[in-house]
């Protein structure tokens, strides 16, 4: 997926504007491009499972369909906070954009808050002293206007890569294979 706009224009037509779903995760702004969210729920009962990696919150029943769900604030490695209330926080649902399915993989990642969508004409390089492991997951930056208290100012949007969240090692044990493969022997369904 390319994530920047047309260079010919001044000023980039709607279609060139990277269309972003933001969030809030431990105070950290982020954002998604839309195209890799399939849907966004209300979190719901994880069923926590023993010996996984301690960034995955656990696993839900979504329409018959078990979802791995991150804790991307874990993932990421940004420090704790305090908590957001819960009525706040959700559940945004990522599809991969490859593949041979067009639905692609599905896992979840917990948020505290979603913040306003966002169009942006192109991502900024990542900042050299953007720490491990965020890095690995970040495909760029951007600077969006935020109102608070009546003034308008700048804030620092980190754009997740999608297909990288969705390649996280912790991800491995959860991902289904394409249809007729086999994993550790015994056939997927």
């Amino acid at each position: 997926m390319a994530y920047s706009a047309s260079p010919h224009a001044d000023v980039p037509d709607r279609e060139a504007l990277l269309q972003l779903i933001c969030f809030q995760v431990r105070g950290q702004d982020l954002a998604l491009p839309i195209t890799a969210v399939k849907e966004t729920i209300a979190p719901r009962p994880l069923t926590r499972l023993p010996l996984c990696p301690p960034c995955i919150a656990g696993l839900i029943n979504l329409r018959g369909e078990v979802v791995a769900v991150l804790d991307l604030g874990l993932l990421l490695g940004l420090p704790a906070v305090v908590p957001t209330p819960p009525h706040e926080a959700r559940i945004i649902l990522l599809r991969s954009q490859r593949g041979p399915r067009s639905h692609g993989a599905l896992c979840g990642i917990l948020v505290d808050r979603l913040t306003a969508p966002q169009r942006l004409p192109a991502l900024r390089p990542l900042p050299p002293n953007l720490p491990e492991p965020a890095a690995a997951y970040v495909a760029g930056t951007a600077r969006r206007l935020q109102e608070e208290g009546g003034q308008k100012h700048a804030r620092l949007l980190l754009v997740l890569d999608p297909e990288r969240l969705l390649a996280a090692e912790a991800l491995r044990p959860y991902r289904r294979a394409p249809e007729g493969d086999h994993v550790h022997g015994t056939p997927r369904s």
